[in-house]
């Protein structure tokens, strides 16, 4: 689940965004499905805390779940209470890399089709997915965006931007490189 958190309650303040990403497979056969519910709520820390507890509740049990955090500003404190109440939280550094360029490492995975959208209910998501980066608001692309990071093990490193480059295979299946 992936959490971009945001605490100004005024009217032209971000939302607070929470994604849920089902993973089906594993390496490089693995497919992501993006799930409901997805939160994008204007939302305090005790508010943020409450949501990620209801959203955890209701998650398939027997599965490994971790809520993504960016791990900036007052958001350490958020994933020390999540963490408090039992929920699997983790922070994500971005090391200096902007939103663009985050956005841009895991594009490839929507180019070759291995992330999934669900055609109904998410009208919202979608739009603001399409409308990257010329929207007022990208919470819900951010939060999709450290899930996606975490899962794909590119969370952490330089604050150089990272290129993957998907390779196409004879049988018609896809295989990311990742050029250092």
């Amino acid at each position: 689940v992936g959490v971009d958190l945001a605490i100004k309650q005024t009217e032209k303040s971000d939302f607070t965004a929470m994604v849920v990403i089902y993973v089906f497979g594993e390496g490089e056969n693995a497919q992501y499905y993006i799930g409901k519910p997805i939160i994008s709520s204007k939302l305090t820390l005790h508010g943020t805390v409450n949501t990620a507890r209801q959203l955890y509740s209701i998650l398939p049990k027997g599965y490994p779940v971790t809520f993504v955090v960016e791990d900036t500003g007052y958001q350490p404190a958020a994933i020390e209470d999540m963490g408090s109440y039992g929920i699997p939280v983790e922070g994500i550094k971005t090391h200096g890399q902007d939103k663009y360029t985050r956005a841009s490492i895991i594009t490839p995975l929507f180019e070759i089709h291995r992330v999934h959208v669900p055609e109904s209910d998410l009208e919202n998501f979608v739009l603001q997915l399409l409308r990257f980066p010329n929207d007022s608001h990208d919470d819900m692309v951010d939060a999709m965006v450290y899930a996606l990071l975490k899962i794909q093990g590119l969370e952490g490193g330089s604050s150089e931007p990272q290129l993957l480059i998907a390779e196409t295979l004879p049988d018609g299946s896809c295989r990311i490189i990742k050029d250092e």
